[in-house]
């Protein structure tokens, strides 16, 4: 199986590339710098494309443009590709944000392309090595946030590892083509 994946030296990512690194050849993996925005024939060439790449900063029309406007036209070329894997976040249904409605929206793109996709909505990921997961500011805000009316998780935030883990899971897994997917389902 060949796969695309964009995003690869994010946060991430990186953990995606090395779990595929550990169980396909490296010959089958493309990594591709969604920055450049240049979709070709490359896609031709490719079973399976794990969408990672994401801005979270910047101005509404920025994010706009990364998260939803570049991911119709990656949708556009992937035509002969066999799965689709577009990762967005849980956050869609609990903020409002720039980041979220232009998740939401490369969502929709995804859903109505015509291709095997799966749209996984992920919790918040951490690294165990960043000890951010223990400081106080963010089991401060968690407990906040998980008391907040109107504002829901559906999945504990996670370590990215395992987050890299069941990515890979889905890669060309037809039980999840065209399906919105939780973290938790997988």
């Amino acid at each position: 199986m060949r796969i695309l994946i964009t995003g690869h030296n994010g946060f991430v990512g990186s953990y995606v590339m090395a779990e595929l690194e550990k169980r396909y050849d490296a010959m089958d993996l493309f990594p591709f710098s969604f920055r450049e925005g240049k979709f070709s024939a490359i896609y031709k060439n490719v079973d399976v494309v794990i969408h990672l790449a994401a801005a979270k900063n910047g101005t509404e029309e920025e994010m706009l443009e990364a998260n939803a406007f570049k991911v119709k036209s990656l949708l556009d070329a992937c035509k002969y590709v066999e799965h689709f894997i577009y990762i967005s976040t849980e956050f869609i249904e609990a903020f409002d944000s720039a980041y979220t409605r232009s998740k939401r929206i490369g969502e929709i793109y995804t859903q109505d392309s015509g291709l095997n996709c799966t749209i996984l909505r992920m919790p918040h990921l951490y690294s165990k090595n960043d000890g951010f997961m223990n400081s106080k500011p963010f089991t401060s805000f968690y407990k906040l946030m998980k008391n907040v009316k109107g504002v829901r998780f559906r999945s504990k935030p996670e370590d990215v590892r395992v987050a890299a883990k069941k990515i890979v899971q889905l890669t060309g897994n037809k039980k999840y083509y065209n399906r919105l997917v939780y973290f938790d389902d997988i």
